[in-house]
């Protein structure tokens, strides 16, 4: 019996567009000893990185232990971080690391992203910007994801939150340590986006739910500059 297949990859250049058609995505064990010779590393390495034990990952690589959906999501965004594009086949390749656009759609599309941030931002903090999310259709879409995101984001006082949205997308989400402004003035347009270090990510609130991950630190950056002119304006 074929196996059923959980994500679809379509991908051109630099453009990536990952259709998640069934849950959370897996690494087989010769991926993750692919990636690792693309990239040069040992299992140590690996291990080092990202924050699991050599055993553990030796033990994966091996297939004598099933590794938790959390433990396989840090270790593919490990090496997604470092140019890694994991692709059908199963195969991996060297993504371009100057521009990257990844496109995520599918039922885990908002646990992936905010996995991602707490990733990205985890070790050196800094700012997180959230603008114009509607947060009671982010709580329709992931109530319980947005909880365990926001305990994540408590225990790291490293990363400050600043949030601007409009009056009624306010549904109440707080951070500890971070700030939240209402924008009341007419006709201004926020486009749903979350800013963090080089990435920029829009979401679209849409069926399906979909979200761009730009990876790029002028795009980035740009808009980084828009969020505090705003801010500083209101």
């Amino acid at each position: 019996m074929a196996q059923k297949q959980k994500e679809e990859y379509i991908s051109e250049k630099n453009i990536t567009l990952v259709r998640d058609l069934n849950s959370l995505p897996t690494l087989a064990p010769e991926q993750i000893k692919a990636a690792r010779a693309l990239l040069g590393w040992s299992q140590a390495d690996l291990a080092k990185k990202s924050g699991y034990s050599l055993p553990a990952i030796n033990n994966i690589e091996r297939g004598i232990a099933s590794a938790r959906t959390d433990t396989i999501s840090d270790i593919q965004q490990t090496f997604e971080l470092s140019g890694v594009q994991f692709i059908d086949g199963p195969g991996v390749r060297i993504e371009n690391a100057f521009f990257r656009v990844k496109v995520l759609e599918g039922a885990s599309t908002l646990l992936q992203l905010l996995r991602n941030i707490i990733h990205v931002m985890d070790k050196e903090g800094g700012e997180l910007l959230l603008c114009g999310i509607d947060e009671n259709k982010l709580l329709q879409i992931g109530k319980s994801d947005v909880a365990a995101f926001q305990q994540k984001i408590t225990k790291n006082q490293g990363i400050r939150v600043k949030t601007l949205c409009y009056p009624k997308q306010d549904a109440g989400i707080t951070f500890v340590g971070g700030e939240k402004r209402l924008a009341n003035v007419k006709g201004l347009p926020l486009m749903p986006s979350i800013i963090y270090k080089d990435r920029l990510a829009y979401l679209f609130f849409e069926t399906p739910f979909r979200i761009m991950i730009i990876t790029h630190e002028q795009t980035a950056e740009t808009a980084r500059k828009q969020f505090d002119f705003i801010w500083n304006n209101l």
